[in-house]
């Protein structure tokens, strides 16, 4: 799994105000597969709180080690399943996360989204998304 953080510029400038977080796996060729497919089979064997705890962890891992970042924008959207998030354990495990990762709570916003309305997206992750070392 690689994680990618899509910037989101103000409409009224050129600033990057928010990034969100995608994960995206890639196939044995190396090509890049749809989230569609790979979420929704998360979904149907019962791995997606996995794969959203690994965005999760990916995300903190990556603002840590990015701390100049958080000065500079409002927030960080994480996308998480209905599942994750119904989950009774989410908000010890999301607590745990970010005192794991060293990020400072006060220094950034986190955005968590449903990401259920997943469809058959064609995915072109072009030069809008930015790999993310973590």
């Amino acid at each position: 799994m690689e994680m990618f953080a899509q910037p989101i510029h103000s409409l009224t400038g050129n600033r990057v105000r928010k990034y969100e977080t995608l994960m995206r796996m890639r196939s044995a060729e190396g090509e890049l597969i749809e989230p569609a497919r790979f979420m929704n089979a998360a979904l149907r064997y019962g791995l997606i709180r996995e794969v959203d705890i690994i965005a999760l962890r990916k995300t903190l891992a990556c603002l840590a080690e990015n701390a100049d970042l958080l000065g500079t924008v409002d927030s960080v959207a994480v996308n998480m399943s209905g599942v994750s998030l119904a989950h009774p354990g989410c908000v010890a495990t999301t607590i745990d996360a970010i005192k794991a990762s060293g990020v400072r709570r006060q220094s950034h916003e986190a955005v968590f989204r449903d990401y259920r309305d997943i469809r058959d997206i064609q995915y072109d992750p072009g030069p809008a998304l930015h790999r993310c070392a973590a």
